[in-house]
């Protein structure tokens, strides 16, 4: 089951915001891979030593390199949107 750990800064982003995020991220990884919304599990830490979002992704071993980057590329362009940051404050790395 894929796994997203997303770290982020204390107080950074509302609850409803981290809820769309959450259903982004379900999202981009149903349509780059073709698995169910309901095998996708995303789940939100605040860190107050933290000035960046980081996202840790756990995904079936076997993605293709293009699979890989297109999810790491799409979620980083839409948490920082969603987010209301820029890129570079985003780090998304996926693990397989």
């Amino acid at each position: 089951m894929p796994l997203y750990r997303c770290t982020i800064p204390k107080d950074l982003i509302p609850y409803d915001v981290r809820e769309r995020i959450a259903q982004e991220i379900t999202r981009i990884h149903c349509e780059v891979t073709g698995a169910p919304a309901t095998f996708v599990h995303v789940f939100m830490f605040e860190d107050s030593d933290r000035n960046d979002i980081a996202i840790d992704g756990s995904i079936r071993h076997g993605r293709t390199d293009e699979q890989k980057q297109s999810l790491v590329d799409q979620m980083q362009r839409t948490v920082a949107h969603q987010a209301g940051i820029g890129l570079g404050s985003v780090t998304v790395r996926t693990l397989d």
